[in-house]
């Protein structure tokens, strides 16, 4: 009618708020977070885990299965060959690389599936996985370019 949004009564809410209350719904604006929350964890005891939280758990319990996932996508979209399974995708403890321990929900110690040889796609005796660190670092260059870098960062702590 007056075109308000809100309005107060000047009485407590059922959770004792002396706040405004919204018009179309007469609920206190002080409890809308609160409600919420509490919609939120009647929810998750109704309902379960959201699919976020199930796709977070199967990526902890089944790390090759995951990993097979994302380069089964990347090798379509790229223009890969593809032909390895889950068993193929041999998930160590450690980075084989720089030794650090793989963390599925951390980025640079994350698994990655590396392939051997660039210039295969993902099949079967091409595939390793390192941390995402190592692969990232991995991507571009060359043996001789990683032995230079390497002479010259030795060269450089010499002279400190």
């Amino acid at each position: 009618m007056l075109g308000l949004k809100l309005y107060n009564t000047e009485r407590p809410c059922i959770r004792g708020h002396f706040s405004n209350r919204r018009t179309n719904n007469a609920s206190c604006i002080s409890c809308e977070p609160l409600s919420s929350k509490e919609k939120y964890q009647s929810r998750k005891k109704k309902h379960g885990p959201t699919l976020k939280e199930k796709l977070r758990e199967w990526k902890k319990s089944n790390p090759a299965g995951y990993l097979l996932n994302k380069v089964k996508y990347s090798s379509k979209h790229r223009g890969f060959e593809f032909n390895i399974t889950a068993e193929d995708i041999l998930v160590p403890e450690f980075c084989p690389v720089f030794g650090t321990r793989l963390d599925t929900f951390h980025k640079d110690n994350g698994p990655s599936v590396d392939r051997t040889d660039n210039t295969k796609g993902y099949i079967k005796g091409n595939v390793d996985v390192i941390s995402c660190r190592a692969n990232f670092l991995k991507r571009d260059g060359t043996l001789e370019e990683f032995k230079a870098l390497v002479k010259y960062l030795e060269t450089k702590q010499n002279e400190n």
